[in-house]
């Protein structure tokens, strides 16, 4: 009989694995936060289904989602792990700016700052900044919830 050999531990280098290809964001903007990398949109995938259920969303709530989602996605990937995220809705334009909210992990509040910039139709993000401040003392979260 042979044996098996051992698994191999994946390469530090090896891709990660994407469900849709992300866009890359080079805008670098006067707000003060820095860029992000990678911009996830559902719009990118050309989901038909995703595309037509967004469309009886008034468009301020549907830049309110596309922005929570591309937050929540850059806040995993920075090993927040999320458990609630601020959802803003747009008033006018194109640009949502949050610049004073705040998120929760299962155990600890945080300070955040996000700006979302969505197309005309608000059915993409183009571009996406945040910054994590610091964490929320146990007294001053209790109001948040």
């Amino acid at each position: 009989p042979t044996s098996a050999d051992a698994p191999k531990p994946k390469p530090t280098n090896a891709p990660k694995p994407s469900p849709s290809k992300p866009e890359k964001s080079a805008s670098r903007n006067a707000s003060g936060l820095p860029g992000v990398r990678k911009l996830y949109s559902q719009g990118a995938t050309g989901d038909a289904l995703a595309t037509t259920s967004k469309g009886g969303v008034p468009r301020g709530q549907r830049a309110a989602k596309l922005c929570a989602s591309a937050l929540q996605q850059q806040l995993l990937d920075a090993s927040y792990f999320p458990e609630l995220i601020p959802s803003v809705p747009l008033k006018v334009g194109n640009i949502l700016d949050a610049p004073d909210v705040a998120f929760r992990t299962t155990t600890t509040w945080y300070h955040l700052g996000f700006r979302c910039e969505v197309d005309t139709g608000a059915t993409r993000v183009l571009s996406f900044n945040f910054r994590v401040g610091p964490v929320i003392p146990a007294d001053e979260s209790v109001r948040l919830g």
